[in-house]
């Protein structure tokens, strides 16, 4: 039956959806996500106070560090708990083998192999692929060093398991994983790290990931990931180079550029065998030159993944004061590295990893707006680390006198901490992206209460077997609250879904209606369902849905529509019924069409 605009719908579904279910699990995710920040905020500044100024920072930049309160059902509402418990394991890893006795197992080695062959090294010279990998030092026989290294084995172990709970949650989270090992090898090079403490962090990151491929099924992207490639081009590089003694910096350029280069012969050759996220790389070379295909079009038509906004966000995080302040932490860190020198392994090296992954973060997050939720909050972090009393204690050292007593450090904290987040609550900047922050899209109240509509006359009107074509947003929607099967998968880290995507989206172009019917009836669709949404699209740069369909798909098919002709999913909207369909559904941007065939020869 049609129903038409002047209906009230149908009756309420009674019973929780799937759809709210998770909605309530990302919520309560999010809530545990901020509880686990305020903690890290906390471990890094080693001050309690920091994780009020977390809260508050939170707050102020609500909608710069989540997007749980406007797009709930995204992945990386699912993930970011992860990777922020996953950082925060991480800097207690990095501290706990600084912790450990200052001679690396570099050096150790180093010194081994000298006194067996009865000859003395040069200081400053060490032999690389000789660490245990364990990530400690040699025992001293102490209890406290045994503490240590079982402390940190229970640390290695948290974070392979975040780190593969992080994979399952988001695969794009690879990327993040190899930005985090790139800023473990470039304090490697600077000689912040050992080597032993390098393949104690590098080794339960990599290996959580590699426990990631059949946990997915055994899925290639994740195997043949940047990140999985660089650990074995380290590893293997290891091997190469072990037992040449060289100096410590002449070591590990020498390393590190030969692990690259193993690292791009081993991507080109994966990139052979599995294209699946061969994507991400084509959004990046469209970002830089005049590269065009359909699914790169489509990702960058989003606004989420324009580039920021550099003045207006500068601005905005600096009327907060989030800015000034993670920029004095930066730069106190740089003076401190500087200061130390850069041979042997320093004090707080969680501090400078958590530096070097806002940098990396900030290149991601200014590239594509989405990834601003990653930048932010790690702005929050070095902005927290403020309230540490390595911040006076430094300035004391510069200056010639101590700060170690106790009511000294709390003082510091505290007023740190309370001077930031009155600044942050007063700032028109804060107050008003609080007011002015609106739920967008399936939150606006006329298209949930038209979603909900669509969904239950679906639940009434389609059999439980029936299969149901639509856009990735509604195919989400029909499947977690109709558990119905869908023919387009929401996600498209598989080159075969990224084709199909490009099949299925010609709904949106100007083919005859014969030529849709048998491209639908491949997949034994039932029911299609039309948004206006998607049909009347037009990007920023002036492309329509229709100009897109018509750019070559990943594979390099062009389908052209027919000039002059409407697009079908416009000819749908008129209420008219088509060769092969008919019209049972029509109201406010919603079309459902049934189709009249039921099997595959028709």
């Amino acid at each position: 039956r049609v129903i038409g605009p002047n209906d009230t719908g149908l009756p309420a579904l009674t019973t929780a959806t799937p759809m709210e279910f998770m909605i309530g699990a990302v919520l309560g995710m999010g809530a545990a996500q901020w509880a686990v920040f305020a903690l890290l905020c906390a471990y890094v500044a080693r001050a309690l106070p920091a994780a009020p100024l977390a809260a508050v920072a939170v707050f102020v930049h609500n909608g710069s560090v989540t997007r749980v309160t406007n797009s709930p059902m995204l992945r990386e509402n699912f993930a970011t708990p992860f990777l922020w418990a996953q950082v925060l394991v991480l800097a207690a890893c990095l501290r706990a083998v600084s912790r450990l006795p200052a001679q690396s197992a570099d050096n150790r080695s180093s010194s081994i192999a000298s006194h067996e062959k009865g000859t003395a090294q040069p200081v400053g010279h060490v032999t690389l692929g000789k660490s245990t990998g364990t990530g400690t030092s040699a025992s001293t026989g102490t209890g406290t060093n045994t503490g240590t290294r079982t402390k940190s084995r229970w640390l290695a172990l948290a974070l392979g398991v975040l780190t593969w709970s992080l994979m399952l949650a988001w695969q794009f989270s690879q990327f993040l994983v190899l930005l985090q090992l790139l800023v473990l090898l470039g304090l490697f090079v600077v000689g912040h790290v050992s080597q032993a403490q390098l393949l104690g962090v590098v080794r339960p990151l990599a290996l959580g990931c590699l426990a990631a491929v059949p946990a997915t099924g055994g899925n290639v992207m994740v195997l043949t990931s940047l990140s999985l490639l660089l650990w074995a081009s380290l590893e293997l590089c290891l091997l190469v180079f072990g037992g040449h003694a060289v100096t410590w910096f002449e070591a590990r350029v020498l390393l590190i550029a030969a692990t690259l280069v193993v690292l791009a012969a081993a991507k080109s050759a994966a990139s052979l065998v599995n294209g699946d996220d061969g994507h991400i790389f084509k959004i990046l070379r469209a970002k830089a030159t005049d590269y065009k295909d359909f699914m790169t079009m489509l990702y960058l038509c989003g606004p989420t993944y324009t580039g920021a906004n550099i003045p207006e966000l500068v601005s905005s995080l600096s009327q907060t004061g989030l800015l000034p302040a993670a920029a004095a932490t930066t730069a106190i860190g740089a003076l401190k590295l500087l200061q130390e020198g850069w041979t042997g392994v320093r004090k707080d090296p969680e501090l400078l990893f958590l530096i070097g992954q806002t940098i990396l973060f900030a290149s991601l997050g200014l590239m594509i707006k989405r990834l601003i939720i990653l930048l932010v909050p790690s702005l929050v972090v070095l902005a927290c680390a403020l309230c540490g009393a390595w911040v006076p204690a430094f300035v004391g050292q510069q200056r010639g006198f101590t700060t170690q007593h106790p009511w000294l450090r709390l003082g510091w904290s505290v007023v740190v901490a309370a001077a930031l987040s009155s600044f942050m609550l007063s700032s028109p900047a804060g107050l008003q992206a609080m007011e002015d922050y609106q739920f967008e899209g399936p939150g606006q109240p006329r298209m949930e209460h038209e979603t909900r509509l669509l969904m239950e006359f679906l639940n009434e009107t389609a059999a439980p077997n029936a299969v149901i074509g639509a856009d990735p947003v509604l195919s989400s929607m029909v499947k977690l609250t109709l558990n119905r099967t869908i023919v387009l998968h929401p996600h498209t880290e598989n080159a075969d879904i990224r084709e199909k995507h490009h099949q299925f989206f010609q709904i949106y172009n100007s083919l005859p209606p014969a030529q849709i019917f048998r491209m639908l009836k491949r997949w034994d669709v039932d029911y299609l369902v039309i948004a206006q949404g998607p049909c009347q699209l037009k990007c920023p740069d002036g492309n329509t849905m229709k100009t897109m369909t018509q750019m070559p798909s990943p594979r390099g098919v062009v389908r052209n529509g027919q000039s002059g002709r409407k697009q079908f999913c416009r000819r749908a909207a008129e209420g008219n019924d088509m060769p092969g369909f008919r019209h049972v559904y029509q109201r406010g941007p919603f079309t459902v069409l049934e189709l009249t065939a039921r099997t595959k020869s028709q």
